[in-house]
């Protein structure tokens, strides 16, 4: 990879100091951001359309999915921002947008994991809620839509999902300025919007200068700023990624129990007449549980690999010198360049699979979609057991 070979060489010529053939593996990442952003916009904003205009935004089956796709398309976006100012060659942009551009990325990070935690609490707190003594009501067409959460819970949950995740990084992202003159120094010493982990920053030139110390101090200071988010990332993901599969076993032990519950029961007619039925959607949710999960550490293992990675360049002090990079330290750099390649074929991919996982796929969500008002549930006539699993789904 001409990105190690050349790396710190400073015969690379134009472009900030990168070779022509550097920048060509940058340009790899950038492209491969906006053609998986680009799926995800598609998916998560026909969500947002449908439910806009069939007015079932505020249906209880759809609210969840509904912000989660707003989140993913807005994330989308800045993955295309990020990728676009690379390729458009943005070498003298202005440094600030690069930082705005990186910190309303992350942001949204973390907001939509947390809202993809919320999603998973909702889905436990509507199976918690249901007993068979409710859901006989459901069976004879007499169910009615029940908010899981009062609104102002509701609403409580989505504004710490969105602030707290902005409050913490600006707050790091403020004292690092103040403190050590990061968007100043920025304006001066960095020469282009690098795609980098956590979208683009704006990185020093490579190679030699007359003010590699200055550079190299800047630099410095950048790498705090790459810990903190870092930081904010890798704990975020590890911490919905835990409750997230704590809350969906849960969920399979209630329905579990449940169904024990209602075998022993001799008059549960319901049950033995749809039997089959029965044990068919314990099946499948824990089919869907298994894939809420399994799209949630794909798309989010690279960003906490490499949000790991972004505290130990702090820590070790990593390549502060780019012109004395030496040759131990090229094995090192491919890693990070093949991590990169992966989160960009993953992570800004996410907003198309949460559109599928949760939304297209799921049979009460396609039932309230299909009509311009709410409809009883589909499943009222089946087994109790069956309806509550394809609440999940």
């Amino acid at each position: 990879m001409h990105f190690v070979k050349d790396f710190g060489s400073p015969n690379c010529s134009s472009h900030c100091g990168m070779s022509t053939e550097q920048k060509g593996e940058f340009e790899v990442v950038a492209i491969l951001r906006i053609i998986m952003a680009s799926m995800s916009i598609m998916g998560a904003f026909s969500i947002v359309y449908s439910a806009i205009r069939r007015r079932t935004a505020c249906n209880p089956k759809v609210h969840p999915i509904f912000i989660l796709s707003i989140v993913d398309t807005m994330l989308s976006v800045m993955w295309i921002t990020g990728s676009v100012v690379w390729l458009g060659n943005g070498f003298e942009i202005a440094r600030i947008g690069c930082f705005i551009i990186n910190l309303l990325t992350v942001i949204l990070q973390c907001v939509s994991m947390n809202v993809t935690l919320i999603y998973a609490l909702l889905a436990y707190s509507s199976i918690r809620q249901k007993d068979f003594s409710e859901s006989y009501y459901v069976v004879q067409g007499k169910q009615t839509y029940v908010h899981v959460w009062p609104p102002q819970c509701s609403f409580t949950a989505y504004c710490i999902a969105v602030t707290l995740p902005g409050l913490l990084l600006l707050t790091s992202f403020s004292i690092l300025s103040v403190k050590f003159k990061l968007v100043s120094d920025a304006k001066i010493y960095s020469c282009w919007c690098l795609p980098f982990y956590g979208n683009v920053l704006p990185r020093p030139a490579l190679g030699y200068d007359t003010n590699t110390t200055d550079r190299n101090h800047y630099l410095h200071h950048l790498h705090y700023y790459v810990a903190s988010y870092s930081v904010l990332l890798a704990v975020n993901f590890a911490v919905v990624f835990l409750s997230m599969t704590l809350s969906y076993c849960k969920v399979l032990h209630h329905i579990k129990r449940m169904r024990l519950r209602q075998e022993r029961n001799e008059h549960s007619a319901a049950y033995r007449a749809t039997q089959a039925m029965v044990l068919e959607g314990q099946y499948d949710a824990k089919k869907r549980v298994l894939l809420f999960i399994s799209i949630y550490f794909v798309t989010g293992i690279t960003t906490f690999i490499l949000g790991i990675v972004g505290i130990v360049i702090v820590i070790t002090d990593y390549h502060t010198n780019y012109s004395c990079a030496k040759k131990d330290d090229h094995k090192v750099m491919t890693g990070i360049y093949i991590f990169l390649l992966f989160e960009a074929g993953l992570v800004p991919l996410q907003g198309f699979l949460n559109a599928v996982a949760y939304g297209w796929t799921r049979g009460d969500f396609l039932s309230v979609m299909s009509t311009q008002h709410n409809l009883s549930n589909p499943l009222r006539l089946t087994a109790p057991l069956l309806w509550l699993s394809h609440r999940l789904m």
